[in-house]
């Protein structure tokens, strides 16, 4: 009897991990839909970022076509003699800072172009990672169904060998429905 109340035990501590790995389960589902929404709106402001640098490379190679025809302009009015060599000098230099702008515009766009990859492939890896933590969880779930299944099994086994017992323990005593003495079995069982 107190190996099967023993068994019973086991097999309530199964329900308890059962219901345990759901609650489980379900705070990695909650933690997932957070993680993507982060993650989205990640991509969100990556993309958002690509678009305004798009814009800062054409506002730059905008700047530096217009520094180039008044660089162009200049240098033939200065062989005209209408402008002063500083003036073409500031043209010059006009061109310079334009080529530099347009220069680490791009960077600026290449760069927002890797963190909007960066944003994607870590919304991948986000997706995995749980995949895994909650595939896992609900192996461990049905291992421990199947665990309590087997126990409750065992129990069951028990409890009829234990009542199959009992009824053998009754066997050993032949009882008469009037008072004497048996002298001699024949046969031995019920009967």
């Amino acid at each position: 009897q107190e190996q099967i109340t023993a068994k019973e035990l086991t097999a309530r501590s199964y329900d308890e991990k059962v219901r345990s790995l759901d609650a489980q389960i379900d705070a990695l589902n909650s933690a997932l839909r957070v993680k993507l929404e982060q993650a989205r709106n990640k991509i969100l402001q990556a993309r958002l970022k690509v678009q305004s640098d798009s814009i800062r490379v054409v506002a730059a190679e905008t700047e530096i076509r217009v520094a180039g025809e008044q660089l162009q302009r200049g240098e033939q009015q200065f062989t005209e003699g209408l402008l002063s060599k500083v003036e073409l000098e500031r043209r010059q230099v006009a061109q310079q800072r334009a080529t530099a702008n347009v220069i680490d515009a791009r960077n600026k766009l290449l760069d927002a172009r890797n963190e909007l990859l960066n944003a994607q492939l870590d919304l991948d890896g986000i997706r995995n990672d749980y995949r895994d933590k909650l595939s896992k969880a609900e192996s461990e779930k049905f291992a421990s169904l199947s665990q309590r299944y087997t126990t409750e099994a065992e129990v069951s086994k028990m409890q009829v060998d234990l009542a199959n017992y009992t009824v053998r323990a009754g066997n050993y005593y032949v009882t008469a429905p009037q008072r004497g003495y048996i002298t001699k079995a024949v046969v031995t069982g019920v009967g």
